[in-house]
């Protein structure tokens, strides 16, 4: 089996590039929202937060890339001496991590689509407004604004999940899980 695909030991490059770059994207966008929340000066939040809307185009197309990658290469196995609960966690921390990378990005969408906010990404192209806000019901901005935030904090906590596992596996395990990644 090529080197770029997932075999039944180890993921395969595309699988290790896309978890990698989804990864480092994802730490950019939490401190560029905090850090465009955390400001003062409104024109910086709003610059911040531009680039946050534009790094979370390109990690949607990601996710989308990702989720599409890995529907169509089956995972490495499972280590045989992992418990059951180990691998149902497993399974549902990464099935959590997937629908929050998708479902976060139509939030923040509707937030920005009522902040009537840039649309542009990098002035190559715009993204379209699929929606026209009722700005004298303000409740979908309201809605959209807490998933975006409560789905964040669920994210780092996964994340958090996510990276103790790991280095629950590289250090008192040592049983090769990491590895595969890497």
């Amino acid at each position: 089996m090529a080197f770029w695909r997932n075999s039944k030991d180890k993921w395969g490059l595309i699988a290790r590039v896309l978890h990698w770059t989804v990864a480092l994207l994802v730490v950019a966008m939490i401190w560029f929202g905090w850090e465009a929340e955390a400001t003062k000066d409104r024109d910086q939040s709003y610059a911040l937060i531009h680039i946050h809307f534009q790094i979370g185009i390109f990690l949607t197309a990601l996710m989308l890339l990702r989720l599409l990658w890995r529907i169509g290469n089956a995972a490495p196995h499972d280590n045989a001496a992992m418990p059951g609960w180990q691998v149902r966690l497993k399974n549902l921390t990464h099935l959590l991590l997937y629908a929050l990378l998708l479902l976060m990005p139509v939030a923040g969408y509707i937030v920005y689509v009522h902040m009537q906010a840039d649309m542009r990404v990098l002035s190559a192209f715009t993204v379209p407004t699929l929606f026209t806000p009722q700005y004298e019901d303000e409740s979908l901005r309201a809605y959209a604004w807490y998933a975006h935030i409560y789905g964040s904090w669920l994210l780092m906590g996964l994340i958090a999940l996510h990276i103790s596992a790991a280095a629950w596996h590289l250090l008192v395990k040592r049983d090769g899980v990491l590895r595969r990644m890497l």
